[in-house]
């Protein structure tokens, strides 16, 4: 779920990035954003009619969110529903999401870094709130520790504040075709063309 602002549902898009409508009657104001997805393909809520692509490799468990905002600086907030994972091989558990901005097709390595991320991702770091009204008041200093010192990204670098933040982070017990899988899912919160996987 894709939320920019407060106004009236007016379109939606699946994870392949072709655009679709639905009437906006379809998303029930209390509804889980999990109930939204485990029925089939993720499905992106967009709250204004800003122009973006969408796109989300199951295999790779990589996302990719572009958008043009005609010059504008917005603050977006959406859910991330990852692919159901087997609990018996669940190779994300302890592991927190990875995240990239300021790269165009942002590349992961072969061998993953000791925090599981590495090239163009760094792992995401937890916003300082997950109110989206606030704008660049939820996104946290980079702190002075590794990966980010000394990082070949200059966007990475101690001194100023990320662009894309991990508002929350969590798992839960699939149900209905997804019953007996884990579904992670994660809420976050860019300023940026964003690129999120899971390590």
């Amino acid at each position: 779920m894709i939320r920019l602002d407060g106004e009236p549902p007016r379109s939606w898009m699946q994870s392949t990035g072709l655009p679709g409508t639905r009437p906006s009657s379809n998303l029930a104001s209390s509804a889980s954003p999990l109930a939204l997805t485990f029925a089939g393909p993720p499905l992106i809520h967009v709250r204004r009619d800003i122009p973006y692509a969408f796109t989300l490799d199951p295999g790779t468990r990589t996302t990719i969110l572009t958008e043009d905002s005609l010059g504008q600086n917005p603050s977006v907030e959406y859910i991330i529903v990852w692919p159901a994972v087997n609990p018996a091989g669940d190779p994300f558990a302890g592991k927190q999401p990875c995240v990239s901005w300021g790269v165009n097709n942002p590349q992961f390595p072969a061998t993953p870094d000791q925090y599981g991320c590495g090239g163009d991702y760094v792992p995401g770091l937890a916003c300082l709130t997950d109110d989206l009204d606030i704008g660049g008041g939820a996104m946290p200093p980079i702190p002075p520790i590794a990966p980010f010192t000394g990082n070949s990204h200059p966007q990475y670098l101690p001194g100023q504040n990320a662009k894309v933040c991990i508002a929350q982070h969590g798992f839960s017990s699939g149900t209905g075709a997804a019953t007996g899988s884990i579904i992670y899912w994660t809420k976050v919160i860019d300023q940026s063309d964003t690129g999120i996987r899971l390590p």
